[in-house]
């Protein structure tokens, strides 16, 4: 456990991921979704898909850690997760995380009454 946490702390971005982990699960150590959020949130933004994939997660099971003051989910910051970490390594979803990608994604394009589907805008 505290070689997890010396390295995360000292910046390897699979740590800081697995140190994420260890808290959202509270495995090894007490259960703590802030410092979850923390660690997969540095390592998120050193490109690390997988955290990218955790903090989407978790974001969708625990909107208030990141939203404070109205804990309403931001399905673009979602989104943005899951397409960064889909587009940095073609991650694969287990089928319960692309039913609640697809369902997400849909309410986000009902919620901003986009006219077409950027699911089928060839890049």
């Amino acid at each position: 456990m505290k070689y997890i946490k010396c390295a995360a702390e000292g910046g390897s971005l699979f740590a800081q991921n697995s140190w994420g982990y260890q808290h959202e699960m509270g495995q090894i150590v007490k259960q703590d979704m802030k410092i979850a959020f923390k660690y997969y949130k540095i390592s998120a933004d050193q490109n690390n898909s997988l955290a990218q994939k955790n903090l989407a997660c978790l974001y969708l099971k625990y909107p208030m850690v990141m939203n404070k003051e109205e804990p309403a989910i931001d399905y673009s910051i979602v989104l943005g997760l899951f397409v960064r970490a889909m587009t940095n390594q073609m991650l694969p979803l287990s089928e319960g995380e692309k039913r609640e990608a697809k369902l997400e994604l849909e309410k986000l394009i009902t919620f901003l009454n986009v006219e077409e589907d950027p699911r089928s805008l060839k890049t």
